[in-house]
């Protein structure tokens, strides 16, 4: 499959897989991983190994590229037969909101289906020190569907928009 195009009618990019010799892109999702999850990764060390298991065989790594500039960043890991988890899915803060995202996912699922896919999920991690949700710390079952209907995030801030959540 050629890269997708882009059809949002903001800067032209295209969709293309993430190279493992591309170390200007790889530099630039690195910056990416650092910006918008500074709790996640917290050292560049850390965070360029997050980019290199996207290479790991039967992984998926795709980039929004606008000439030699990186807008975002998708990836998928092979699960089960005929699923996939959707990880991770970044966005240029300077971009978000303009379809990016959107057209990352777009393409990250036609690849699947072309794989032979039949489902995508989006994990979630509440797991570490820092309380991230109002279900951190606490045993979830037997009452799943309660805990779930009244989940509050408390570790993000809204900062300037709803397109720049960050963490306080």
């Amino acid at each position: 499959m050629g890269p997708a195009e882009n059809t949002t009618g903001i800067r032209a990019f295209r969709i293309i897989d993430l190279s493992a010799d591309d170390t200007d892109a790889i530099d630039q999702v690195v910056a990416l991983i650092m910006a918008a999850f500074p709790n996640w990764k917290t050292t560049l060390g850390e965070a360029r190994g997050e980019v290199r298991e996207s290479f790991e065989p039967g992984r998926i790594s795709l980039v929004a590229r606008a000439e030699d500039d990186i807008l975002g960043w998708i990836g998928a890991i092979p699960t089960y037969d005929c699923a996939w988890e959707l990880h991770p899915l970044l966005v240029r803060a300077d971009n978000r909101g303009l379809g990016i995202g959107k057209a990352l996912v777009a393409a990250l699922e036609d690849r699947l289906r072309g794989l032979g896919a039949l489902t995508v999920y989006l994990g979630t991690d509440d797991d570490g020190e820092t309380a991230g949700t109002s279900a951190w710390g606490i045993d979830l079952f037997p009452d799943l569907l309660t805990h779930v209907a009244h989940l509050e995030v408390i570790y993000l801030t809204r900062r300037g928009s709803i397109a720049n959540w960050d963490a306080p």
